[in-house]
């Protein structure tokens, strides 16, 4: 008697035996969302945070490790977001050669934007604009559409030039919150300076 296909047996098809396939490679997403845009955003700005999600680990139900990546100031005034995830200091490109190559695993890259009080390193990412707890959520919000999550045990922060320069704000700030942030799940593997 014939019984079901057992899991180390191929399963005909038509005739022939199913070949195994990869599946196709999703594509890379970038999603922008509402951030805290009245704090930090300049008038007529909006959806000053930004996400990006590797084609590779776009698996429904994935729960991603994440980097956040908070910029420098913008001496020059003109207050573009998204800074470090779109024009010349793109990150998203970097990242997405190194998963598709398997050189690191899938991750997600995420970042707020501040255009507005970003001249100087003592008003860049103050307590009033930017929270990592608050910003999460949003990131987590926004990804849940995509059925997404964060994996809040393996998170990096990095800074690029004044976001680590200020004792009171940026990087400084979040390494003093570190104990309180791990009351609510999150694990914050390395801060950094870029």
């Amino acid at each position: 008697t014939m019984g079901a296909p057992s899991a180390t047996r191929p399963v005909p098809s038509h005739g022939r035996l199913a070949a195994s396939r990869p599946a196709p490679m999703r594509p890379d997403v970038t999603v922008d969302f509402a951030y805290n845009d009245r704090q930090l955003l300049e008038r007529g700005q909006r959806r000053g945070g930004r996400v990006f999600v590797p084609g590779r680990g776009r698996r429904p139900g994935a729960r991603l490790p994440m980097v956040v990546v908070l910029h420098g100031v913008d001496k020059s005034g003109q207050g573009a977001p998204h800074r470090q995830l779109s024009g010349a200091a793109d990150l998203r490109p970097v990242v997405s050669r190194l998963v598709r190559k398997k050189r690191i695993r899938p991750v997600l890259v995420a970042a707020p934007s501040q255009t507005k009080r970003a001249k100087h390193s003592r008003s860049l990412w103050t307590p009033d604009g930017f929270d990592l707890l608050s910003f999460l959520r949003a990131v987590e919000k926004r990804l849940s559409a995509l059925d997404l999550g964060v994996d809040r045990a393996q998170i990096a922060v990095v800074g690029h030039s004044g976001a680590g320069c200020s004792s009171g704000n940026g990087l400084f700030r979040l390494a003093q919150q570190l104990g309180a942030l791990r009351r609510h799940g999150i694990h914050v593997r390395w801060l950094g300076l870029m």
